[in-house]
């Protein structure tokens, strides 16, 4: 178990990675705009393991990655948006066995985007977190789309790889 949940957060890391590398600024100009594609990891490890064991990899690679790529700031985002967006999983983790990925990325990518404005409003004033929040649902519409169509199409072979 140990060893499975670090091969996911290695692989949580290296989507970050990846999505710092390959910035979408110019695609979507939307300053910190990023499609999320490690958070997709937690979600698999939710569906496959245990809500703790993805509460261990969200943590981790937020962790790592602020410390080893980012910034106080970055961390406190990143922090912030995971916790609310790990939240909204565990609320929507009955829906899981009801419904698609599909609906259960848009409302972690929505709860994502929210913390995140709730950290820029702790620190820069509650106007920035008005104006950008109808903005940022819409992004989370896309960017929990995306992920939710690849946790649809990953999640039931991964579940055959997996069983003995």
């Amino acid at each position: 178990m140990i060893c499975l949940c670090a091969v996911f957060t290695a692989a949580a890391m290296m989507l970050s990675y990846l999505e710092a590398l390959l910035p979408l600024t110019p695609v979507i100009p939307l300053p910190g705009f990023k499609l999320g594609l490690a958070n997709t990891v937690t979600v698999l490890v939710f569906a496959l393991i245990s809500p703790r064991a993805a509460a261990a990899v969200s943590a981790l690679r937020i962790l790592l990655m602020g410390l080893l790529f980012g910034s106080a700031v970055s961390l406190f985002f990143s922090a912030a948006g995971g916790l609310l967006s790990f939240a909204a999983l565990l609320l929507a983790g009955r829906l899981l066995r009801r419904c698609s990925y599909l609906g259960v990325s848009v409302l972690c990518a929505a709860a994502h985007n929210l913390g995140q404005l709730l950290a820029a409003a702790c620190l820069f004033g509650l106007e920035i977190f008005l104006s950008y929040l109808p903005v940022l649902l819409l992004c989370a519409l896309l960017s929990g789309g995306l992920t939710g169509l690849l946790l649809n199409l990953s999640v039931p072979r991964l579940q055959r790889s997996l069983q003995p």
